[in-house]
C-alpha cells in the first residue's frame, strides 16, 4: 500500500526522534551555542476578558506577522509594531502589547473595508509619540492619536518603502517609493517631500530624471549631524541580470540630488549612522550588485570600505545609540554584531525564534535590544544579544481551534509560526497560555472527544536536509503539558512536501484517527489501535478536510484535490474494509476548504466559490444568498433545531443560519471585517462560538438567543442540477 516516495514511520518513546514528554528537537534547531530564556509556562498572552453574549470579544493571543518596528524619541517605552493584521502599541518597555488599529488598504477616494494594508515602515514623530507614519502598499498613512484613527494623504499607486522624519523640523518628511517586483505605468517612483507634516506632497526625485528610470527608492535617512544632508538608497534591474543604481545625497534638505557611487556596490538595499557627536561619523550601508556585502564611509558617502560582512547578513541596519560602536544587522534566521572598534562579526543569535527577522529597535536608555520577526514575533533581550526571550507578543495567524467537548471555557489554537508553541485558554479566551512542551508551526489539533484530556496536533512540514519534507503527528495525554510524537509521514524525493491539515478522532472509538492533508502524492492516513500501526488509505488526493457523519460514525467525507481537479468523497466503512464514492467533481465546486455535517447528514462544504449543501437523494445546493467570494470555514451547533450553520468568510466575517440556510444573518458585532480561517462552536453550555483568524488571533463569543448586528439576506438559493 505504501509508494516508495511516501514512508509512514511510527516512534516509539524510546526512538531518538521521540520526545518523551519533553519539548522534542527540530529538524530546524537554534545552535546550541546561543542561549536563550526558556518561556514560562504559564505566560498570559491577553488580559483576561470575558466573552459577552452575542458580541466577539478578542481574546489573543496578541500579535502577528511583524513587519516593522518603531521606538518613539521622545518615549522609549513606548514601540508600535507594525503588523499584517494592524498596528499593535506597548507603553512600557514591551511587558504588554495593545492593538491600537488597522490600516486598510486604499487605491483610489474610498479605502477597503475588507483588505488590510501590509505595514512596510514605521516612523515616529521626534517630539510626539502618538504622531506616526505609516508606509504601505497604497501610500503613506499618518495617525495623530497612537494608531487609533488613520489618514492616507498619499494614496494611489504609491508603495511606501521608507520614511525619514528630519529630527530638526518634524514637518519635514521624505519617502522613498516604488515597486521593483512589480511594475506598472502608472505606478509613482522615486522620493516625495513635505513641508507641512504630511498633508501635500511634491516630488523630488521622479525616475525619469535619473537618467536610470529607477524601479524603487528602498531606504532614506537624515544626517545625525546635519539634517541638510540626507542620503537615499536607490535600485533599478539592470539588463545583465541585477541591481543597479547606487546611492543619492542631497544636500538641501532633500530638495535636489545627485548621485554617489565611489567605492560602492550598485544597489543600496538599507542605510543607517551612527548617533549624532559620535567620532568618527560613519554611515553604513548594504548593497550589492552580484556579491552583496555591507559597507561603511567615514566621509559622508565620498568613499566606501567593504566590512566583510558575514554569508547571510541581507537585512536590517542599526546602530546602538548608546555604544555606537556597535552595529546590528540580521540574515534570513540570524542576528549579527559588528564591533566597529575590534572590527569584527559576531553571531548573537540563530534558528526558529529568528525566522526572517524583520527590524531591531534599540531603547537608547538602556541599550536593550527588540526584534520584530515576520514569523515569530518580538523578542528582548538586555544583555547584547547572549540571552533572548520572546515577549508577550506573538504570531497570531490561527489555522486550527479544538473546543473540549465538556468544558465550553476550555480551547486550543494551532497557531502559525515559530519560537512559541500549541495556545491553551481555560477561561474562554479570557487569557491564553503557552504548552512549552508542544512543538511549532503546528497546522491542525484535535481533541479526544471520549478522553477530552488526550490531545492531538501535527506539526507543518518541514524540508529535510537533503531532500523531500517531513511531517510530524504529537500526542498529550494530560491536556497538553507533555507530549509525545506518535508517528511522522516522510516524503522522501526531492521537491515534495507534506502538510496534515486536519485530525479527525473517532467519535465512539478513540483509537481510531484519521488523518487528511496535503502532498505531492495525497495524504489520507488512519490508525485503528491510537497510533501503533498507521495505514494510508488514499495515494491519489490531498485531503484538506475531514467530517464524520453524527448518525454513522463508520462513515467520513472529505474534500481535497486529485490530478489537480477539486472533488467531495464519502468514505464508507472508513475504520474497516473502507471505500470512497465520489459526491462532487471538478464541476461542481471550487477548492475545498472545511467541511461539516448536520444532525440529519446533511454535508455542508465551504469552498472557494461558496457555500455548498449534498444530502442523500437530493440535488447539490449552491447558497447563492450570502456574499460572493470564498467561505473558509463551516461548523454546526447540532444540539438546537433545526442546526445552526455558522460559516467563517474571507474578509466578511461570520454568519449563521437558523432555518437550514434559506436566509442568513451576519453576526460581527466587535468583530469587524476580519479572514477568518477557522470555527469551532462548543458541545457543552454554555455555548461559546470560537472564530480563528488570520493575523488577528482568536475570537469568542458566548452565544444567546439573538445577534447585536442583524442583516438578513434572503435571497433565493440555485440549486444545481
Amino acid at each position: 500500500m505504501m509508494q516508495k516516495f511516501f514512508q509512514l514511520v511510527i516512534v516509539f518513546s524510546l526512538a531518538l526522534i521521540a520526545t518523551n514528554g519533553a519539548a522534542s528537537q527540530g529538524l530546524l534547531d537554534a545552535d546550541p551555542s546561543i542561549v536563550h530564556t526558556e518561556i514560562p509556562a504559564k505566560m498570559g498572552l491577553a488580559a483576561p476578558v470575558a466573552a459577552n453574549d452575542d458580541t466577539w470579544t478578542s481574546s489573543g493571543p496578541i500579535g502577528g506577522y511583524v513587519t516593522c518596528l518603531a521606538i518613539a524619541p521622545s518615549d522609549p517605552n513606548v514601540m508600535y509594531a507594525g503588523t499584517e493584521g494592524g498596528i499593535y502599541k506597548t507603553s512600557d518597555g514591551g511587558v504588554t502589547w495593545t492593538w491600537v488599529g488597522d490600516i486598510y488598504m486604499q487605491y483610489g477616494d474610498t479605502p477597503s473595508t475588507t483588505n488590510f494594508a501590509t505595514i512596510l515602515d514605521l516612523q515616529i514623530a521626534p517630539d510626539n509619540p502618538e504622531l506616526i507614519y505609516a508606509g504601505t502598499e497604497t501610500g503613506i498613512y499618518i495617525s495623530q492619536n497612537g494608531g487609533r484613527d488613520w489618514t492616507n494623504t498619499k494614496p494611489g499607486y504609491v508603495f511606501v518603502n521608507s520614511i525619514a522624519v528630519d529630527p530638526s523640523n518634524p514637518k519635514n518628511i521624505l519617502i522613498g517609493i516604488g515597486r521593483s517586483d512589480m511594475q506598472s505605468d502608472h505606478e509613482v517612483i522615486g522620493i516625495f517631500k513635505s513641508t507641512d507634516g504630511g498633508e501635500t506632497w511634491v516630488e523630488k526625485l521622479p525616475r525619469e530624471s535619473t537618467g536610470e528610470e529607477l524601479d524603487s527608492v528602498k531606504t532614506i535617512i537624515f544626517d545625525t549631524n546635519d539634517a541638510q544632508t540626507v542620503y537615499a538608497g536607490t535600485r533599478k534591474w539592470d539588463e545583465l541580470g541585477g541591481y543597479n543604481s547606487g546611492l543619492r545625497k542631497s544636500t538641501d534638505g532633500g530638495e535636489t540630488w545627485s548621485p554617489l557611487k565611489e567605492g560602492l556596490a550598485r544597489s543600496v538595499w538599507k542605510l543607517t549612522m551612527t548617533p549624532s557627536g559620535f567620532s568618527p561619523a560613519t554611515i553604513y550601508a548594504y548593497a550589492g550588485f552580484i556579491n552583496n556585502d555591507i559597507y561603511a564611509s567615514t566621509d559622508q558617502g565620498t568613499t566606501w570600505v567593504p566590512l566583510g560582512k558575514p554569508d547571510s547578513a541581507e537585512g536590517f541596519l542599526v546602530v546602538d545609540p548608546g555604544n555606537a560602536a556597535m552595529m546590528y544587522t540580521s540574515g534570513p534566521d540570524s542576528l549579527y554584531k559588528y564591533d566597529s572598534d575590534t572590527e569584527q562579526w559576531t553571531e548573537i543569535a540563530s534558528g526558529e525564534f529568528t525566522k526572517r527577522p524583520s527590524s531591531m529597535v534599540i531603547n537608547p536608555d538602556n541599550g536593550d535590544l527588540f526584534v520584530g520577526a515576520s514569523q515569530g514575533g518580538v523578542y528582548q533581550s538586555s544583555d547584547g544579544g547572549n540571552q533572548w526571550v520572546s515577549l508577550n507578543f506573538i504570531n497570531t495567524n490561527i489555522n486550527d481551534l479544538a473546543v473540549d467537548p465538556n468544558a465550553s471555557q476550555t480551547a486550543y489554537a494551532a497557531v502559525d509560526g515559530v519560537g512559541f508553541s500549541l495556545a491553551k485558554t481555560n477561561n474562554t479566551g479570557g487569557m491564553w497560555d503557552y504548552l512549552v512542551n508542544s512543538e511549532t508551526y503546528l497546522n491542525a489539533v484535535a481533541i479526544d472527544p471520549q478522553v477530552p484530556s488526550t490531545i492531538y496536533a501535527a506539526k507543518d512540514t518541514q524540508t529535510l536536509r537533503y531532500a523531500g519534507s517531513v511531517a510530524f503527528i504529537y500526542k498529550s495525554v494530560n491536556s497538553g503539558q507533555d507530549w509525545d510524537k506518535i508517528a511522522y509521514l516522510e516524503c522522501i524525493i526531492p521537491t515534495c512536501e507534506i502538510t496534515i491539515q486536519k485530525i479527525l478522532v473517532g467519535a465512539s472509538d478513540s483509537n481510531h484517527i484519521l488523518l487528511g492533508g496535503t502532498g505531492d502524492n495525497g495524504t489520507l492516513v488512519r490508525t485503528r489501535d491510537g497510533g501503533m500501526v498507521w495505514d494510508e488509505l488514499d495515494t491519489n488526493t490531498t485531503t484538506a478536510a475531514l467530517a464524520a457523519d453524527p448518525n454513522n460514525p463508520d462513515i467520513v467525507y472529505g474534500g481535497g484535490t486529485a490530478l489537480n481537479l477539486d472533488f467531495v468523497f464519502r468514505y464508507n466503512d472508513v475504520w474497516g474494509d473502507w471505500t470512497s464514492t465520489t459526491l462532487f467533481g471538478p464541476d461542481d465546486i471550487g477548492i475545498v476548504h472545511d467541511i461539516a455535517v448536520d444532525q440529519g447528514s446533511r454535508v455542508y462544504i465551504a469552498a472557494s466559490d461558496g457555500l455548498y449543501r449534498w444530502e442523500e437523494g437530493a440535488e447539490i445546493t449552491h447558497f447563492t444568498n450570502l456574499p460572493t467570494g470564498p467561505i473558509n470555514t463551516v461548523t454546526i451547533d447540532r444540539s438546537v433545531s433545526p442546526n445552526a450553520v455558522y460559516i467563517g468568510t474571507n474578509g466578511m466575517g461570520v454568519f449563521v443560519s437558523k432555518d437550514d440556510g434559506a436566509s442568513w444573518t451576519a453576526m460581527n458585532d466587535g468583530l469587524g471585517s476580519l479572514f477568518i480561517t477557522t470555527l469551532q462552536v462548543s458541545a457543552s453550555q454554555p455555548k461559546v462560538l470560537y472564530a480563528g483568524t488570520k493575523d488577528r488571533g482568536v475570537w469568542s463569543m458566548t452565544i444567546g438567543n439573538g445577534h447585536s448586528i442583524s442583516i438578513p439576506l434572503y435571497l433565493p438559493l440555485v440549486v444545481k442540477e
